[in-house]
């Protein structure tokens, strides 16, 4: 009893320790949610050691543990008991060494956000879908075919891992992924503006898209996927739904043709009505995405002006909204005012490009 004493001492001891870092490292809103998640198993434990335990030593167990129960072995009783505990305290450990690492990560091939991916055994391919510190393994646990998988935080980074939806092998990132969607009606010069940015094209699945890598203020490295919705797609806010991105782009580039505004409509081939693009992404993201009616969207926002070079005897500066509502898109121009509280008005161009999706990044 002594010993079993000791032990539980010491996870105590580690306990405190944990929690301590935490305090160090974490914010404070995670620290209270930790602990009081840690406290409740806490008294959990403390109620079986302090009533169960006691009884079973005694001979007086409850008369309502079933006869299987019974036949368990008190030693085995005490040996799950503290391996809960020591998978709880590995769990902590696991959000120390987690906290500045990326937790999250988008599959490129369908555009699923997920934080917990599949797993693959290294040995015989055996696909796990969670891996965590338990009665079963408090570092690892063994597969059928007899490989020890790791289950701590670290551990868990070296495995083969799959995207919980589609199944593609996606490595866990280093850096953090953010995703930038260009909208706009057909025809609009959305492929044109991303392929006259600083962009790399990749082609892994449904969704062709463009990337960089970029540096923030802080010099933290941020993973930028720019991705483009076609044109067709803003007929309906049900053929915008089949773009998961959607749910938690970091941000929107909508291009807007200039020759699409006003009485320049004429020379577009392509026959849509601006605000109509704009209602789409909106209703979009009301009834897919909790956007709540009236509420405003915070994700930042650049409205671009293309095409503009094309104009004759029109010089387009900063004066966009002012271009727009001289040539009749006043009520297009009230929508944005209403609607968004982050947002800049800009024209294409090499040097306008970048600058375009670093605003972006910067007010994320």
């Amino acid at each position: 009893m002594l010993l079993i004493i000791k032990e539980f001492l010491i996870v105590l001891l580690l306990f405190a320790l944990v929690k301590v870092a935490m305090v160090i490292f974490r914010p404070v809103h995670e620290i209270i949610s930790s602990i009081t998640l840690s406290i409740g198993k806490g008294v959990i434990y403390a109620a079986t050691a302090v009533i169960v335990l006691p009884k079973k030593i005694s001979g007086k167990a409850s008369v309502n543990v079933s006869e299987s129960n019974d036949d368990i072995p008190f030693s085995e009783r005490i040996n799950k008991f503290f391996k809960s505990i020591a998978a709880e305290a590995v769990k902590l450990i696991g959000i120390v060494y987690m906290h500045n690492k990326v937790s999250y990560s988008i599959c490129p091939n369908c555009f699923t956000k997920y934080s917990e991916p599949r797993y693959v055994c290294p040995k015989c391919g055996t696909v796990y879908h969670s891996l965590e510190p338990s009665n079963n393994g408090v570092f690892s646990i063994e597969c059928s075919c007899g490989y020890k998988i790791p289950v701590t935080a670290y551990g868990k980074r070296k495995l083969k891992t799959l995207c919980p939806t589609c199944g593609n092998e996606n490595p866990i990132p280093e850096i953090e992924s953010f995703v930038i969607a260009v909208i706009g009606g057909r025809g609009s010069g959305k492929s044109t503006f991303i392929e006259n940015s600083e962009l790399s094209k990749i082609s892994t699945g449904k969704e062709v898209f463009y990337e960089t890598i970029i540096e923030d203020e802080t010099g933290k490295e941020k993973h930028i996927m720019v991705v483009e919705t076609e044109g067709k797609d803003f007929i309906s806010s049900e053929n915008l739904k089949q773009h998961k991105y959607y749910e938690y782009n970091s941000g929107f580039i909508f291009i807007i043709d200039a020759f699409s505004v006003g009485s320049a409509k004429n020379f577009n081939n392509e026959t849509y009505i601006l605000s109509d693009v704009l209602d789409t992404t909106i209703l979009n993201l009301q009834k897919n995405y909790n956007l709540k009616p009236g509420e405003r969207i915070q994700k930042p926002t650049a409205f671009v002006l293309a095409k503009s070079d094309m104009l004759d005897n029109v010089n387009i500066k900063k004066e966009s909204p002012k271009f727009l509502i001289e040539n009749g898109e006043e009520v297009f121009v009230n929508k944005i005012h209403n609607n968004f509280t982050t947002y800049k008005f800009f024209k294409t161009g090499l040097k306008e490009n970048q600058e375009i999706i670093n605003w972006i990044t910067r007010n994320m």
